[in-house]
């Protein structure tokens, strides 16, 4: 039973600083909370959400994790292209579509670990051609 509930956690994890931090959403997730959730789901879904509309979800998003991170360190954790990706899985996984949650947060995970490899590539040719001029 322990290994399911694991596989059916939904894991969050903020680069901040200090480095990447952890969290997982509690075991218990008051009913209340989940219709606040399905309602953010339907607001987060439009082509273009305005800025404080993010910014009360992700009060929502700090509540909801039992507030082990502030609003701060939740906006300076998450990438600043998915961040509306990001609170919209959280909400998903709070009603219950764990799997298709998971299914984003993983995409999320994929685009940014490549923009972070493909940033590395950029920098060693930079140096690399940093060299080369030198060895002119």
């Amino acid at each position: 039973m322990q290994e399911n509930q694991k596989a059916e956690s939904f894991k969050l994890v903020l680069n901040l600083s200090s480095g990447k931090k952890i969290f997982f959403l509690p075991h218990f997730i008051p009913a209340t909370d989940a219709f606040i959730a399905s309602e953010w789901t339907e607001k987060l879904s439009a082509d273009r959400v305005h800025f404080d509309l993010l910014k009360e979800a992700t009060q929502f998003v700090v509540k909801v994790f039992g507030n082990r991170f502030t609003v701060e360190e939740f906006l300076e954790g998450v990438h600043a292209w998915f961040l509306t990706s990001t609170i919209y899985s959280i909400c998903l996984a709070i009603v219950g579509s764990i799997a298709e949650a998971v299914a984003i947060i993983n995409a999320i995970d994929s685009k940014a670990n490549s923009a972070k490899k493909r940033d590395r590539e950029t920098e060693r040719t930079v140096q690399s051609n940093r060299n080369d001029v030198r060895d002119i």
